[in-house]
């Protein structure tokens, strides 16, 4: 990290100059392994940020005094291969908003963005625009939209979620959970979060103006946990020893995180830990070749399954004994409400930095802290207090489906949001 902060730092005084029509060619944004890190990012997406602004051509918005009598435009941007995640977190979202005081747009990518997102936006109000790769396009047409503010899902993933914000397509731009770190532009004026996923000195780790609303700011459908489950043996694992489960994208799994497996495994002498296969082979196999070096004698009884289908994965969730978060970088909202959905608890260790809180967060919003550690010690004591003890893995399981609706279909946070942009833009 020091490295790249200080390669960046000697760009900065480079008089760079990129032009808007190869954007799509280059692939500049910043690394998206940055933020499974553990450190704070805010002086590395600033240099990012600051050297791309002297690059870029300064764009200014088109005149909009023509919609002052309309209804507030605003627009929630996503782009290509991100439509899944955002229907989940996002189309409730959508949906809800209020179209008698706000006209609703998605920005998607062509060629299908508008197809894999429609079957999940049920809102017949709710338009689409469409966006070639193209920046210069895809700029023009959504100043030619006139939106009042723009919502980006996220922020960094790749090109177009990147570059984008850095043109001002709205008065009002702005970020929120779906990349959940600072985007270092100066051009995004807010990051929408949560008093639950923030420290109380968050704002030093964000160059937009933190906004922290009282709720999880997302409408969340309830997972359909199948009603009849199959046993672990289907999956190929055992069922009678303790089964930790770790469900989240390999590369959040940072080297850490190795250690509290290792721990586990060395005091809980008959549980074993399951890993699902990344999409892309080599990702688990760098895993794979990890574990077996920083678990030593214990990687025999690390596994990894085969991806499988929603349905067969919510019912090995609901089956396993207990589910490990990740350090730094936790589980987003996937990972705890399909957990909640289940009832089953997940031990999670939050993390000074809005990324590694979410887990926390949700158990917080429904009034749950059992599973919540206080350090590496405690979250391995933990894990293996749940997934050994039956009663009280039961009693806590309880607990958690008894409260669970409290994340489930929040209309309260869709309100917050809406009273957000209306403060923010009202006439």
């Amino acid at each position: 990290m020091v490295k790249l902060e200080y390669a960046l730092q000697r760009y900065a005084s480079h008089n760079l100059r990129l032009e808007i029509n190869t954007l799509h060619e280059q692939r500049l944004e910043p690394a998206n392994g940055l933020p499974y890190q553990g450190s704070d990012l805010t002086a590395i997406q600033s240099l990012y940020g600051n050297i791309f602004k002297r690059a870029l051509p300064n764009i200014e918005l088109h005149d909009s005094t023509n919609r002052l009598k309309g209804n507030l435009h605003i627009g929630f941007v996503v782009t290509n291969g991100h439509e899944g995640v955002f229907m989940k977190c996002m189309a409730g979202m959508v949906n809800h908003f209020n179209t008698a005081r706000f006209d609703v747009t998605v920005v998607c990518s062509l060629p299908n963005g508008q197809e894999k997102l429609k079957p999940a936006i049920t809102n017949p109000a709710v338009r689409f625009l469409s966006i070639p790769k193209q920046m210069d396009q895809a700029i023009h047409l959504m100043l030619k939209a006139q939106f009042d503010a723009l919502l980006y899902w996220e922020v960094g993933t790749d090109y177009q979620n990147y570059f984008l914000p850095f043109f001002r397509l709205a008065p009002i731009q702005c970020a929120t959970w779906g990349w959940p770190v600072t985007t270092g532009i100066a051009n995004i004026d807010y990051f929408l979060s949560c008093q639950l996923l923030e420290i109380e000195e968050a704002q030093q780790h964000y160059t937009e103006k933190l906004i922290l609303l009282k709720k999880l700011p997302t409408y969340y459908l309830r997972p359909p946990v199948p009603n009849l489950l199959e046993e672990l043996e289907s999956f190929g694992l055992p069922s009678d020893v303790p089964v930790y489960l770790c469900v989240q994208n390999l590369r959040k799994v940072h080297p850490h995180f190795d250690y509290l497996v290792h721990a586990i495994l060395n005091r809980d002498e008959k549980g074993i830990v399951v890993f699902i296969n990344d999409t892309h082979t080599h990702i688990t196999e760098l895993l794979k070749a990890r574990v077996q070096k920083n678990c030593k004698n214990h990687a025999h009884r690390i596994v990894f399954l085969a991806r499988m289908s929603e349905e067969r994965y919510l019912n090995l969730v609901a089956k396993v004994h207990v589910i490990l978060d990740t350090l730094y970088y936790n589980g987003g909202a996937n990972t705890a409400y399909d957990a909640f959905a289940a009832g089953t608890p997940y031990v999670t260790l939050p993390w000074d930095f809005h990324r590694g809180r979410y887990g926390a967060a949700a158990y917080q919003q429904i009034g749950v802290d059992d599973a919540i550690a206080t350090d590496l010690g405690d979250y391995v004591a933990k894990a293996i207090h749940i997934a050994n003890d039956s009663v009280y893995r039961k009693t806590l399981s309880e607990k958690i489906l008894a409260n669970a609706h409290k994340v489930f279909e929040d209309m309260e946070a869709v309100r917050e949001v809406e009273r957000f942009f209306w403060e923010k833009l009202k006439r």
